[in-house]
């Protein structure tokens, strides 16, 4: 029986100190090899630049950009209505009073003679436009190219997105991987299970498939350049996927823990990511509720988990973004909604029939909504934290948690 018990990843203290050293070596590489690129950023005051225009954010005189390079993200302002997302642009940028730290977290750079650049069609942008010719209306493509490609949205669709409180559903993330996956390996399976049974029976058809999906999931991570959400569920899916292989328990703090050390050593950049802090504490309310909910029927998981996870999630979110509505208590339902939009509007994309759902979509974009600004308070905020990481030792914690949430959900709608 005892052979049948999931196994550790470490053993001793010694292993510990190894994986802590050498992911602490891969971090401090990491960090060189961005200052170096900093200070050859910095050698010349008036640095030419080529990125690609990320998004647009409209702005009364002027435009609001998110722009991309090779090496960085930054933002900056551009004559209004001059661009679009997705140009690809020559810009001179002032480099003088940006320090390393800003840097790394996307500054804000000022800007002058910004030209369009004449390109040949990206692959991306390729698809984008498929996406586009299927719609009469900017909003639903760009509700599209978000889910599918990764891309930023139109105002409007922000805007959507802010008062339902759907970022989490726009985001490229571990619900989207898992769809992907699930998609990617019923096709190789159909396409493999005959060669396999033929001329290799000998090998592990599971094995083979999962690596497989693995191959075409971190094509498309290098395709979306790496967003972090879903580098976070790609990391998380390979763990899971070595540690089912060698009968290590998959559902555990201290794995997510791991694949976000792995994260920060390789990309050291995502310290300051609010989508990877997103990212990781949505999942870590995952195993929350998995660990003292998962002797319920799984019926009530269905409306359940997505109503507890909106609730466990409110604190944070509204820390940052403060904008509420009352439409924002529907954001569990169209989370399981999702559920099913997601897969099957690809495969109408895929068909030709991909505009199926856009006048539900333009309905819901014209709803016009009462907001207000509601913002968590920092002791409040740091107290939950404090109270969820003792949740996963002590059950009083979780139950006080619990009491926090349900006050903050009240706070936060009905006050």
């Amino acid at each position: 029986m005892d052979s049948m018990l999931p196994l550790k990843i470490f053993y001793t203290k010694k292993e510990y100190f190894i994986f802590l050293s050498i992911v602490i070596l891969v971090f401090v590489f990491n960090i060189l090899h961005l200052f170096f690129k900093y200070e050859n950023f910095r050698q010349e005051e008036l640095q030419e630049l080529f990125p690609r225009v990320e998004n647009i954010y409209t702005k009364k005189n002027y435009d609001f950009a998110k722009l991309k390079t090779k090496n960085f993200v930054f933002f900056t302002r551009l004559k209004k209505n001059s661009f679009k997302q997705g140009d690809l642009i020559r810009i001179l940028v002032l480099t003088k009073n940006i320090s390393f730290i800003q840097f790394l977290k996307n500054p804000f750079l000022q800007s002058l003679n910004v030209f369009k650049v004449k390109e040949k069609l990206t692959f991306k942008n390729h698809l984008k436009n498929i996406i586009s010719k299927e719609h009469n209306n900017k909003d639903v493509s760009s509700l599209y190219s978000a889910i599918f490609l990764g891309l930023g949205v139109t105002h409007n669709v922000r805007v959507f997105s802010s008062d339902f409180a759907l970022a989490h559903l726009l985001a490229l993330s571990g619900f989207h991987l898992g769809i992907i996956a699930i998609f990617v390996y019923f096709i190789l399976n159909i396409f493999y299970s005959f060669f396999h049974k033929k001329y290799f029976p000998f090998r592990n058809k599971t094995f083979d498939l999962g690596m497989g999906v693995i191959l075409f999931c971190f094509s498309y991570l290098y395709f979306i350049d790496f967003a972090p959400s879903f580098l976070r569920a790609f990391i998380m899916y390979i763990l899971a996927f070595f540690f089912f292989r060698r009968n290590i328990k998959i559902l555990s703090f201290g794995n997510l823990g791991l694949s976000l050390l792995l994260i920060l050593a390789f990309f050291p950049k995502y310290i300051f990511s609010l989508s990877l802090f997103f990212s990781y504490a949505g999942v870590f309310y995952i195993f929350l509720y998995l660990k003292y909910f998962s002797k319920l029927k799984k019926i009530y998981h269905l409306v359940f988990f997505n109503i507890w996870i909106f609730l466990s999630l409110l604190p944070i979110i509204h820390y940052f973004f403060t904008v509420s509505s009352f439409y924002q208590l529907l954001s569990p339902l169209f989370s399981l909604m999702f559920i099913i939009f997601y897969p099957l509007s690809l495969i109408l994309h895929f068909i030709g029939l991909g505009d199926l759902f856009d006048k539900y979509l333009l309905f819901l974009f014209s709803l016009h909504m009462h907001t207000w600004n509601f913002k968590t308070n920092s002791i409040f905020l740091y107290f939950c934290l404090f109270l969820s990481s003792l949740s996963i030792f002590s059950k009083k914690a979780f139950m006080g948690i619990n009491i926090l949430f349900i006050i903050f959900g009240f706070l936060c709608f009905y006050l």
